[in-house]
């Protein structure tokens, strides 16, 4: 990584609004320039999920293009602390390979839902070395981006279980409402659909995500 490139928690000075290369449309246009730079946290099960991988690649470009921060990354998930290891490792991993070895990367809870990997999920360069590494616990590194951070400039985007944020809001819950701007969350949902005959089917998942701003006045 580049030394003149700004820390996750740089000066305001130094960020550069997110603005669309090519715009499609009057719409893509509006909703791009609404967007704001934000210092990132992602909190994500890489490896069995190759959209997680790629969400993590789309946030260290962000970084590396000065149009957001990655402040963090937690893995958690697995079932079990070795297969949630090999997730971190495969995160320190890619950010090593994109030259963003600055990121920190933590370990939350593995969960109780067994995963047996695919050999192909962790066949990426410098894994085996990423895999000696000891991981800092997901909640110190959470609390520590928190307490440098800037009020309001932290954006949480959680693609996994929701554990994790759930024990930093239950034990920080002042600190979060002081320093988080937005909670990105992407989740199943049950959608409901016609069977043939006409009647209700079974549901099927369907990924949705939301956005929500923290303030004192949500419940």
């Amino acid at each position: 990584c580049s030394s003149d490139l700004p820390s996750p928690a740089g000066p305001a000075q130094d960020r550069v609004p997110l603005e669309p290369d090519s715009p499609r449309d009057r719409r893509q246009d509006n909703w791009a320039q609404g967007l704001q730079y934000r210092d990132l946290v992602l909190i994500a099960s890489p490896g069995p999920n190759p959209e997680t991988v790629k969400a993590l690649m789309i946030a260290a470009m962000l970084h590396l293009d000065r149009k957001a921060g990655l402040a963090a990354v937690i893995v958690n998930g697995g079932g079990s602390v070795h297969e949630r290891d090999n997730r971190a490792a495969l995160a320190r991993a890619i950010l090593d390979h994109m030259g963003l070895r600055e990121v920190p990367v933590g370990v939350g809870d593995p969960n109780n839902t067994k995963y047996d990997p695919s050999s192909h999920e962790y066949d990426f360069p410098g894994f085996a070395r990423a895999r000696a590494q000891a991981y800092e616990s997901g909640n110190e590194v959470l609390r520590r981006v928190l307490r440098s951070a800037k009020d309001h400039s932290l954006a949480i985007v959680v693609l996994s279980a929701l554990t994790d944020f759930a024990r930093l809001v239950h034990n920080e819950e002042e600190l979060c409402l002081r320093k988080i701007d937005l909670v990105s969350v992407m989740g199943g949902c049950a959608v409901h659909l016609p069977d043939e005959a006409g009647g209700e089917g079974p549901s099927r998942p369907s990924n949705r995500a939301s956005q929500t701003r923290v303030s004192a006045s949500d419940e």
